[in-house]
């Protein structure tokens, strides 16, 4: 993964974060090799993505000292405790005047685009594996089906030694849960891209729980002409996914998916009900606005991508837990008072 700075504070946190990640092999927490991190310069982020754009920033510029710590100076410094404070003060204020090393990106080496359908294709395929390596009798059944309870669930296909209950978007509809969860259910819209040697002549073709455009509207291929240099037959197969706002994750080069806007707040039944709508940008004017949205900042991140298709457009709702100083940490343990 790429993540472009997108101003001096984030250039300048880049650097840190690096700076306290590069060393490759197990992290003292556990999480392995994943947090390794490198900061990288100009050059070094383009020679990953060719014609990437990031941002050259002044760091005297945007680091400046807060107006209410001018007057330290003024008037003769308060004996004991209080000096030793102003002493502090002046000495941080000296810091931020300071030009701060700053990244131009953050490369984190291991991280990973998944394709959720192969994702699971794969999970289901390791689950077979799995039962086939146990004892003779044992075997894996998929089944697919709409769930309003755990206990119904026991009742008909069970007894389980373990129920796992997924914390997405749907979560809130068993019965056992129900609203319990501190979730924030928020829809997004993303881009399916394809470049211009995938296009095919046609017009809009409606799938179920997308829509399927034969090119970018005209009014954004006019506004990202100056952008765009050299048209590229495909995103770099050796170039990781680009973060940022919005993100650009790969699918083989040949495709790139671009997203996510984000609307908070949203009911269970809300996000049940958005669950496979097909979407009309001709009378969906979030969702042209969207595609609009989401182009429009994918060219400035990656020029090349304003001569690309938009092939698909997607709305989906995602589960996102609670913020807190460790991030969005995704919720995991044992539900309250269940066995199992």
């Amino acid at each position: 993964m790429l993540r472009p700075a997108a101003n001096a504070k984030q250039a300048a946190d880049f650097h840190k974060f690096a700076s306290a990640h590069h060393q490759p092999g197990p992290m003292p927490n556990g999480t392995g090799a994943l947090l390794t991190a490198a900061a990288l310069s100009k050059a070094e982020a383009r020679a990953l993505v060719p014609a990437i754009m990031t941002h050259a920033v002044d760091p005297q510029s945007q680091l400046q000292p807060a107006g209410d710590e001018t007057s330290l100076e003024a008037g003769p410094a308060p004996p004991g405790k209080q000096q030793v404070k102003q002493q502090r003060q002046r000495a941080k204020q000296h810091a931020r005047q300071q030009p701060q090393p700053q990244a131009a990106a953050l490369h984190v080496p291991h991280g990973v685009t998944l394709h959720p359908q192969r994702y699971m294709q794969a999970l289901w395929l390791a689950c077979q594996q799995a039962a086939a390596q146990c004892q003779p009798a044992s075997t894996a059944e998929l089944h697919i089906q709409h769930v309003e309870s755990v206990a119904a669930l026991q009742q008909q296909h069970g007894p389980f030694d373990a129920v796992v209950v997924a914390a997405g978007a749907a979560v809130g509809s068993i019965n056992e849960v129900g609203e319990q969860l501190p979730l924030d259910l928020c829809q997004g819209y993303t881009l399916d891209l394809e470049p211009p040697a995938a296009r095919e002549e046609g017009a809009f073709e409606s799938t179920r729980g997308s829509s399927m455009l034969a090119c970018p509207p005209a009014q954004l291929q006019n506004e990202h002409a100056q952008l765009t240099g050299s048209s590229l037959p495909a995103f770099p197969t050796t170039s990781p996914s680009i973060l940022g706002t919005p993100y650009l994750a790969s699918q083989g080069g040949e495709c790139l998916v671009v997203g996510a806007t984000q609307d908070h707040n949203w009911s269970t039944q809300r996000a049940l009900a958005e669950c496979g709508r097909s979407v009309d940008l001709a009378s969906d004017a979030a969702a042209a606005a969207a595609v609009e949205q989401l182009f429009t900042g994918a060219a400035a991140l990656w020029p090349p991508v304003g001569d690309w298709a938009v092939r698909r457009v997607r709305s989906g709702v995602r589960a996102l837990p609670p913020r807190s100083a460790a991030g969005a940490v995704p919720m995991v343990g044992r539900w309250p008072g269940k066995h199992g």
